[in-house]
């Protein structure tokens, strides 16, 4: 279920990096608003009992990628999509 929810934010932040390209601001809106959908599920779905330090740290993970995207729809920029993206594909490799 994990590797799914990483598979389907990387594609919702592919689509909108494609999107701000072409300066579609209401196609990456949308798009990036599904992404930071699944980045919270990711991170309310954390199971702090089984393992605390490594939730946290996750957790923390989960919310700079989710400023990151926020910080793309408010700035238009790719940048903050392109680390995202990275971080979230090294995540999916884990």
């Amino acid at each position: 279920m994990r590797l799914m929810l990483y598979e389907g934010a990387i594609k919702f932040c592919r689509q909108g990096h494609d999107a701000l390209e072409r300066r579609d601001f209401e196609a990456s809106y949308g798009s990036l608003a599904r992404a930071q959908k699944i980045l919270l599920e990711l991170s309310t779905s954390l199971n702090e009992q089984v393992a605390p330090e490594l939730c946290a740290k996750l957790s923390a993970l989960y919310t700079y990628i989710y400023r990151l995207l926020v910080d793309a729809n408010v700035s238009h920029g790719t940048d903050p999509l392109d680390e995202a993206i990275e971080l979230l594909s090294y995540e999916k490799q884990t």
